[in-house]
């Protein structure tokens, strides 16, 4: 394999993973694929712009090179926070269709995924911009607008009618909040590149 067919390889790797599972590991009921992203908005900053979809990146503080208690706690909330807006940014991801539960690249959005991402301290560097990334998350559930919700790929099988299964399941229930509140990202300040869990999802170019 040569270095260039290395990025083909890894998102052919990462495709492969998205299959899974087909059945929820939590309560065994149907999982479907689709797509992470929220509604169609018009955050401030965008002009005349038309309203975009997108995913809304909420950083827990700026880059901060001390791992010392003082500089990790104290000087962390001195340097402040941001959020930003990256327009039509999506995740690739699949859903149970009676738990609400989240799963990335095969793996279930719970409580240890989040735990380790947010505990994750390794500086990373953008790849594009050589700054360093900000840690943060990837807003779901919010309670205002900008909030992430989960929409599938094809009509779930939640009703054996046909107006149950082809109105209210097609184009009501084909979409839903998943049980998450928050996924650990990092982004880019400058050109907005983000990633989770290690993988690249979002540059603005």
């Amino acid at each position: 394999m040569r270095g260039a067919d290395l990025p083909a390889v890894v998102q052919a790797a990462l495709d492969s993973a998205s299959d899974q599972p087909a059945k929820c590991p939590f309560c065994a009921n149907q999982v479907y694929a689709g797509t992470l992203q929220s509604a169609p908005i018009k955050p401030p900053g965008l002009g005349n712009e038309a309203p975009r979809p997108g995913l809304f990146f909420a950083s827990q503080g700026r880059p901060n090179p001390h791992n010392d208690w003082f500089g990790k706690h104290f000087l962390a909330k001195i340097l402040g926070s941001k959020s930003w807006f990256l327009p039509g940014a999506h995740i690739k991801a699949r859903s149970c269709g009676k738990c609400r539960r989240l799963f990335l690249w095969g793996m279930a959005v719970d409580e240890g995924f989040i735990a380790k991402g947010q505990a994750d301290d390794d500086e990373r560097y953008c790849p594009h911009c050589a700054v360093a990334l900000w840690p943060g998350h990837i807003v779901v559930r919010a309670r205002n607008h900008g909030g992430a919700r989960f929409e599938c790929d094809e009509t779930p099988d939640f009703h054996n009618d046909w107006f149950g299964h082809n109105v209210l399941d097609r184009f009501v229930l084909n979409r839903w909040n998943p049980s998450v509140q928050t996924i650990p990202a990092r982004s880019c300040q400058q050109c907005h590149f983000t990633e989770v869990a290690g993988r690249p999802i979002y540059r603005f170019s």
